[in-house]
C-alpha cells in the first residue's frame, strides 16, 4: 500500500475505531500496523496492572476524556462520574478545561476519530486523558474560544492579538511579508503571509 502524502498519525492507528485512510487519514494500512503502536499495545495488554494513563499533544489547552464517538449518556454513569470528579481536579491543576471529546473537540460533527485513549478505555478499562499542552490563543489572550470550532470560525481581531504576540514573543518569526518570487510556470509572483501588524 501507498503510504499517504501526509504521513501517518500514530495516535490513529491504535485499535479503536480505526477507520480506513479515505475516512481518517493517518491511520496507517491496518490497526497496530506501526511497530511503535505493536509495542505500546502489547506492554499495556501483558501489564495488566495499568488503571489508568495520560498521553500528551499540542496545542488546545485543554483536557480530553471519552468518548470520541458517543456521548456521555452512553458511557457507564460511574466512569463517567470518576471522569468528571477527575476533570475538576485536572481544571485546578492545569487551568485547562477538562472536555468530552464527543461533544466539544469534533473536526466534524459526522466524524469518528479513533485513537490511543479510547483504546486504552474501551478495550482495558483504563482511565485515560489526553493532554492537549499550552495554546497559542490563550497566550495571545484569546479567551472562551471553542477549540476545533474556532478553526473554522473566529473574529479577525484574534488574527490580529496572535501576530502582535508573535510579533512581542518571537522578534516577528511566526509571520513573514510578502516578497516577490520567480515562479517557474506562474512568472513574477508574491508569495508570504501578508504585511506584519504595525
Amino acid at each position: 500500500m501507498k503510504r499517504p502524502k501526509q504521513g501517518l498519525d500514530l495516535n490513529r492507528n491504535f485499535p479503536a475505531s480505526w477507520r480506513q485512510e479515505f475516512e481518517q487519514l493517518g491511520a496507517g494500512p491496518y490497526p497496530v500496523s506501526e511497530p511503535e503502536v505493536r509495542a505500546v499495545v502489547d506492554f499495556v495488554v501483558n501489564h495488566r496492572n495499568i488503571t489508568g494513563g495520560t498521553t500528551f499533544h499540542t496545542w488546545s489547552g485543554v483536557l480530553l476524556r471519552p468518548f470520541e464517538h458517543l456521548s456521555d449518556d452512553e458511557m457507564h454513569a460511574e466512569d463517567l462520574w470518576v471522569y468528571q470528579a477527575q476533570g475538576r481536579e485536572g481544571e485546578k491543576r492545569t487551568g485547562y478545561p477538562a472536555i468530552s471529546v464527543y461533544h466539544e473537540f469534533r473536526y466534524h460533527p459526522k466524524d469518528v476519530i479513533g485513537g490511543t485513549f479510547d483504546w486504552l478505555y474501551e478495550h482495558l478499562g483504563a482511565f485515560v486523558w489526553v493532554v492537549e499542552i499550552w495554546s497559542p490563543m490563550r497566550e495571545a489572550g484569546i479567551t472562551n474560544y471553542r477549540y476545533i470550532d474556532w478553526f473554522r470560525d473566529h473574529p479577525a481581531s484574534d488574527d490580529l492579538k496572535l501576530i502582535r504576540w508573535s510579533d512581542e514573543k518571537l522578534g516577528g518569526l511566526g509571520h513573514m511579508g510578502w516578497r516577490p518570487y520567480d515562479h517557474p510556470q506562474l512568472g513574477k509572483v508574491e508569495i508570504g503571509d501578508g504585511p506584519g501588524i504595525p
